[in-house]
């Protein structure tokens, strides 16, 4: 099921550079690069949830992972 689409409009130069980020990136399109970039920002935002619909962690449950992963020597 493909989601509803929206137009952005961003200048010339900023679509250049997202073109050149798209090939980087391995994304398959600029679109699909944005799409990416502003879904993560609003996670991390905490402006909307993750795109899979879990709930995100809370800030003590974070401390605790990384707590953990930093006992582990990951972090």
């Amino acid at each position: 099921m493909s989601e509803e689409q929206a137009t952005v409009k961003v200048s010339q130069e900023v679509y250049r550079r997202l073109t050149e980020a798209t090939k980087q990136s391995g994304a398959a399109s600029v679109d699909e690069l944005v799409g990416r970039i502003i879904r993560d920002w609003l996670t991390g935002a905490g402006v909307a949830g993750p795109a899979d619909g879990r709930e995100r962690m809370s800030a003590a449950d974070e401390k605790q992972v990384e707590d953990r992963l930093r006992s582990l020597g990951y972090v």
